[in-house]
């Protein structure tokens, strides 16, 4: 019946009907929370919190993760983790605190690496390449991309469109602003350097 309402919720979500949506996950929160189901509770506040993003409420939307995410770590739940650390993460993007959604991308992405979901872990990567051109450090954002990229390339899945968008642009504007030689460089690096190097760096702090 959750998952029916949750699917319900979706659909309503996707044809802008999200007073339907709001209530159906609602419901899906209670009646998780009258059985003790604790992840349905930290699914159902995960999905609120994702609608309140779609209407651009940042407030609420951090709010519903916030506590979807003190649930999924009571659960030790690494894959439930790594989902809302992103969601809070582009949270921190859209409020432009770049230092704040470099550090959860980062959070989320060790998770995902912990679960061996390497398809995140490119996609954490991807995400902090935007953060990182967006300080307009951009050698790090090539970097960045090309450890996205090696990831890929190993397990044979591309980018979708959406994301393949960012990416290029990222690599464009980065192209504007860096020599052809650091470029290479750059991309080249982030191919064959370990990620625990690559981090490291991107979260160092800044003069």
């Amino acid at each position: 019946v959750d998952l029916a309402k949750s699917n319900m919720a979706n659909a309503a979500k996707a044809e802008g009907n999200f007073d339907l949506a709001r209530a159906l996950l609602e419901e899906v929160a209670t009646a998780s929370q009258a059985r003790g189901d604790a992840r349905g509770v930290a699914s159902a506040l995960n999905n609120l919190g994702d609608l309140a993003a779609s209407q651009g409420d940042h407030e609420a939307a951090r709010r519903h993760h916030h506590q979807s995410l003190d649930r999924y770590r009571r659960l030790n739940d690494r894959w439930g983790m790594a989902r809302v650390l992103s969601d809070l993460a582009h949270l921190d993007l859209e409020a432009l605190d770049y230092d704040a959604a470099m550090r959860r991308f980062t959070e989320a992405l060790q998770a995902f690496r912990l679960l061996g979901h390497q398809r995140g872990v490119a996609r954490q990567l991807e995400a902090l390449a935007w953060c990182a051109g967006c300080q307009s450090r951009d050698e790090e954002a090539v970097r960045l991309v090309g450890a996205a990229a090696e990831i890929r390339l190993k397990i044979g899945t591309p980018a979708r469109p959406a994301e393949r968008e960012r990416i290029d642009r990222t690599l464009s504007v980065a192209r504007t602003r860096i020599s052809e030689d650091a470029f290479a460089s750059a991309w080249n690096e982030g191919r064959t350097v370990s990620l625990d190097r690559l981090l490291s760096v991107a979260l160092a702090p800044r003069a």
